[in-house]
C-alpha cells in the first residue's frame, strides 16, 4: 500500500501541470480516481493548492478508495447518507459548539464533499 501511495504521489506531481479535471490520475483495483475528484475534496483548490497538496490529497483518495473496496468486499459494509450526515454534524460540533458547517469547512479549507468522504471513512473505521 505504501508503494502505491508513493508512486501515486510522484505521478501526481508529474501530471499536475498537464492534466484536466476528467483525467485519471490513479486507479485502485480498476476504480479510477480523476484530478477533479481529488480537487473536489478542497474548498478552493485554486487558492494555493500546490503540487505537494495535490499529491497529499491524491494519497488520501487512494487510501479511501482502497478502504471502501475492502469494507464492501470483506464486511459487505453499507453506509447510509443519514449516518454520514450524523457524523458530519458531530465533526462540526467537535470543532466548535454552535458552529455552522460553513465555519468548519472554511477553517480546514475542505469542501462539503471532502468532509462527507472523511466522515464515511470514520464510520468505516
Amino acid at each position: 500500500m505504501k508503494k502505491v501511495i508513493v508512486a501515486a504521489a510522484a505521478l501526481a506531481v508529474v501530471l499536475a501541470a498537464c492534466s484536466t479535471s476528467n483525467e485519471v490520475v490513479a486507479s485502485v483495483n480498476g476504480a479510477d480516481i480523476t484530478r477533479g475528484e481529488v480537487e473536489s475534496l478542497v474548498r478552493d483548490p485554486g487558492s494555493g493548492f500546490s503540487n505537494t497538496d495535490f499529491a497529499i490529497y491524491l494519497g488520501v483518495s487512494i487510501q479511501w478508495e482502497a478502504t471502501d473496496q475492502a469494507a464492501a468486499k470483506q464486511f459487505d459494509a453499507e453506509i447510509t447518507e443519514a449516518q454520514i450526515d450524523e457524523r458530519v454534524d458531530q465533526l462540526v460540533a467537535e470543532f466548535s459548539p454552535g458552529a455552522e458547517l460553513n465555519d468548519y469547512l472554511d477553517s480546514i479549507n475542505a469542501s462539503e464533499e471532502g468532509v462527507r468522504r472523511y466522515a464515511r471513512q470514520l464510520i468505516l473505521q
